[in-house]
């Protein structure tokens, strides 16, 4: 794994932020032969306001990386984002069953 990072601002940003490019060797069995070796790396950028090195950055976001997926799935499949009543204790319900709907859904 290699990794570089800079400061970056983009149009819209009100602020200069970190960004941490990340290469890494692409996995690759030994018994089938690549035709262009040298091309097989992975990129990732993360962009942070963590001071941390950089092989660090990327351990501590890989490890939550597809948390992203998952809240989306639930809430596009699931209205886990829609309220739907007016009190706390009905939405605290309808939030469990949208839930455990998610849950069974996943376990299948």
């Amino acid at each position: 794994m290699e990794y570089t990072e800079f400061m970056y601002q983009a149009n819209g940003w009100s602020i200069p932020r970190r960004i941490v490019a990340v290469r890494t060797k692409e996995v690759v069995d030994d018994e089938q032969m690549a035709l262009f070796p040298e091309y097989g790396w992975e990129y990732e950028w993360i962009v942070t306001n963590l001071h941390w090195e950089g092989e660090d950055l990327w351990r501590f976001y890989n490890h939550r990386c597809g948390m992203e997926n998952y809240i989306k799935e639930a809430k596009n499949g699931f209205a886990l984002d829609a309220i739907t009543n007016d009190g706390f204790y009905p939405n605290a319900a309808d939030a469990m069953l949208k839930m455990i709907a998610y849950n069974v859904y996943q376990g299948f």
